[in-house]
């Protein structure tokens, strides 16, 4: 067995967290409404703030994705990667509005972005193509595609997507993993 060391200590209560490059990760701050970026050599530097208790972040070759788990307005909000090396810090733009609850995001190997995210007490999966939410200024709830609506409490704290398109979800309050096969 291996004994984990630390990464990066003293962070204000971190969430989703993803490979940006091949030195640094990203990593959300629940605490601190704060996107990090984090070197392999543990130094922390703020890369954009201003969230709604953000959770998931998720990322494709042009935009990085941050769900915000405290804002229905601001369910979804994207900043574009070439903008996290400048030093002034990035201003997220809308992706999605209207849903409650947003826990967790993925891009999957379909191009499209997939979050889990909450439809009264009931976890929900849904889907939208971040180019085009992106380019015409967000997306609205209802041109969320829902592809998979459970009777697993919300949140889904897990989320993630198989190259073959299996989708794998958790709940906080149950300990089972469920999959489905996602259809184009």
């Amino acid at each position: 067995t291996r004994t984990p060391r630390a990464a990066a200590e003293n962070l204000n209560s971190p969430w989703g967290m993803v490979f940006f490059d091949e030195d640094n990760f990203l990593v959300t701050s629940l605490g601190s409404d704060e996107l990090l970026k984090v070197s392999r050599g543990g130094e922390v530097s703020v890369v954009a703030a201003g969230f709604r208790s953000p959770t998931g972040v998720a990322l494709d070759e042009n935009r990085v994705y941050v769900a915000n788990s405290g804002s229905s307005r601001r369910a979804i909000e994207w900043i574009d990667r070439a903008d996290l090396s400048e030093s002034q810090g990035a201003e997220p733009q809308p992706l999605v509005r209207g849903l409650q609850n947003v826990s967790n995001i993925v891009v999957a190997s379909d191009g499209l972005l997939y979050f889990a995210y909450a439809i009264g007490t009931r976890g929900v999966v849904g889907r939208i193509d971040p180019n085009a939410c992106a380019e015409s200024g967000g997306c609205d709830n209802d041109q969320v595609e829902l592809v998979l609506y459970t009777d697993l409490s919300a949140p889904l704290a897990g989320l993630t997507i198989s190259d073959d398109m299996r989708l794998f979800v958790h709940t906080l309050f149950r300990p089972e993993i469920y999959w489905v096969q996602i259809e184009g």
